[in-house]
């Protein structure tokens, strides 16, 4: 598949086209201001909800003991579920039979009995939502080949470029346009979080047909080992002459064609 990727004229471009970098923004500085925005609901079942904290329990668990749990936020969400003696709770889950399962039980009633810890639950799981917007950067490419408005917006008003990229490893996702943000219940898992937080937006985005990568967390928002492969660079409508000079300049480095653009009788643009 080919994606496209509309980019300004900036000091990135030059490490982008000359060495295949990829940048990935922080959705906090997205241009749309409910990017990676979610919160949770106390809808959903008790059950499932417990059956994926028993999978990463152990894991857990072992960080405990061996001191490596960092998270104040994680500490917090296990003293709820399962008491103060953090050290106490990590070693039954790791040698007691069936303690999960038990604690599954117990838990289950106890949140029935007791609504308003099904709350604090929820409390805690907004408060993860977003430290976990915080630590997601995105890379934003789009379906739609040469489009106007598309430059507009994130091509320095035209004077960039657009970058296709073969996408045959699928990195990118589609976006899913929707009429409202979703609500994430209390018994989906990491996997459906991440793609409720990420790949999704209104309806007022959906005439971009992004497609978009994610980081989680990373130690460098530039990436080269994305399996993307560069095939062509189109210059914008307002590209400068100087500019495009020196992309050619940079794409000769790695033998991409560069496609430049003239403007018909009627008025509209095409490329070469």
């Amino acid at each position: 598949m080919i994606v496209y990727r509309y980019r300004p004229f900036t000091p990135y471009l030059e490490d982008e086209i000359a060495n295949g970098a990829i940048f990935y923004g922080s959705t906090l500085k997205m241009n749309d201001f409910y990017d990676g925005f979610f919160r949770y609901t106390r809808e959903g079942d008790l059950e499932k909800y417990f059956d994926i904290f028993s999978k990463t329990a152990v894991q857990r668990a072992q960080e405990i003991l061996d001191g490596k749990l960092g998270s104040s936020d994680q500490v917090a969400n296990l003293e709820r579920v399962s008491g103060k003696d953090l050290e106490q709770w990590a070693w039954c889950v790791l040698n007691v039979p069936d303690y999960l399962e038990q604690t599954k039980t117990n838990l289950i009633e106890n949140f029935k009995n007791h609504p308003e810890r099904v709350q604090a639950a929820v409390d805690v799981q907004n408060k993860n939502a977003d430290l976990i917007r915080d630590k997601v950067f995105i890379a934003c490419f789009s379906e739609k080949k040469l489009d106007m408005s598309m430059f507009g917006y994130y091509s320095s008003d035209g004077k960039g470029v657009m970058i296709a990229y073969a996408d045959d490893n699928g990195l990118t996702k589609p976006i899913n346009y929707v009429d409202r943000l979703p609500e994430i219940t209390i018994d989906q898992s990491p996997e459906e979080i991440v793609n409720l937080q990420i790949f999704t937006k209104l309806n007022d985005w959906q005439h971009e047909k992004e497609r978009r990568a994610y980081l989680y967390a990373p130690k460098d928002q530039r990436s080269t080992d994305h399996g993307l492969i560069m095939k062509r660079i189109y210059l914008g409508p307002r590209t400068e002459k100087d500019a495009a000079e020196l992309i050619k300049t940079w794409a000769a480095k790695r033998n991409i064609p560069v496609s430049t653009h003239e403007m018909t009788e009627n008025g509209e643009f095409t490329w070469m």
